[in-house]
């Protein structure tokens, strides 16, 4: 009834040869049993036609394909979801370990209470995520950024906790943490752990070849390293330490600038002090210790 009004516009044109149909519906003939019918509407030689086409198999293999497609697509979607479930969930015993190795390393440095390392991955995904790196590279720093310092597990208490500054023989045993936590994770085969390697080796490289272990410049120093690099200073400076007090962010700000292109990545120094409101944010949110 509702396609007779379309038909009836067709029938009053009066052009010749015209044609519309009503796309195929299903009709209940008896219990159980149902007909696809497709209505046609015609100009034919000055004929109003109506014909009632009975869809033959074909319609009922086109509908059962379409049937199996939508249920792909249903299953498809439900195993995405049960993916990125399970993901999600690998991701966050990968998280948890690394931060009780990194607690591990942490509780001999009594300058630091833990959220230093929570709050670095947090800093570090932030960065990775305006440079547009992919979710799983941004948890991948967020997880691997904490374990930056877990080679000063092999560095002695007495100068690890030695509140004043290091003599230059004390200071060159404090530099072969990088190396030791470089090898402590060296080996895998885990992405994750790859990147955590190369942040726990290179984070004290400089972008002008003057820092340690190796002496890297400019990009030879892996971009998490250097990504780290900034965040782990600034959150160093304006917070107490063993052998410092704690000082004012945009102190510590003014301070690191003077190591834009030479210490630090100027790019990355720069990004650092567009999102300087989001760093301070987290700053804010997360001063409880984690270990």
């Amino acid at each position: 009834e509702n396609f007779l009004i379309d038909a009836q516009q067709l029938w009053d044109l009066d052009i010749n040869h015209q044609r519309i149909t009503s796309g195929p519906w299903i009709e209940t003939i008896s219990q159980g049993n149902n007909l696809a019918l497709e209505a046609i509407a015609i100009n034919w030689d000055d004929h109003k036609l109506l014909f009632l086409a009975i869809q033959d198999a074909s319609y009922q293999q086109n509908h059962d394909f379409l049937q199996r497609g939508r249920d792909e697509v249903l299953l498809n979607n439900v195993l995405e979801k049960e993916v990125h479930k399970r993901t999600e969930e690998i991701r966050a015993r990968e998280e948890e370990i690394a931060l009780r190795l990194a607690c591990a390393a942490d509780s001999k440095d009594s300058g630091e209470t833990g959220a230093h390392i929570r709050r670095l991955g947090l800093y570090c995904e932030l960065i990775a995520t305006h440079l547009g790196w992919s979710q799983d590279k941004i948890d991948e720093i967020r997880i691997a950024a904490p374990m930056h310092d877990i080679g000063k597990i092999g560095i002695p208490d007495a100068i690890l906790q030695k509140p004043g500054k290091l003599s230059a023989e004390e200071f060159e045993i404090m530099k072969t943490h990088t190396e030791i936590g470089g090898n402590i994770l060296s080996n895998s085969k885990s992405s994750l752990v790859q990147m955590a390697r190369e942040i726990a080796l290179n984070h004290h490289e400089k972008w002008d070849g003057s820092g340690y272990p190796q002496g890297l410049k400019a990009e030879e120093i892996p971009v998490g390293a250097r990504i780290a690099a900034i965040m782990d200073v600034f959150d160093a400076l304006i917070h107490k330490r063993v052998y410092k007090k704690e000082m004012d962010i945009d102190d510590a700000i003014k301070i690191m600038s003077k190591g834009r292109g030479t210490h630090f990545d100027p790019d990355l120094f720069d990004l650092f002090i567009r999102l300087k409101q989001e760093v301070i944010e987290i700053t804010r949110l997360n001063n409880d210790s984690i270990c």
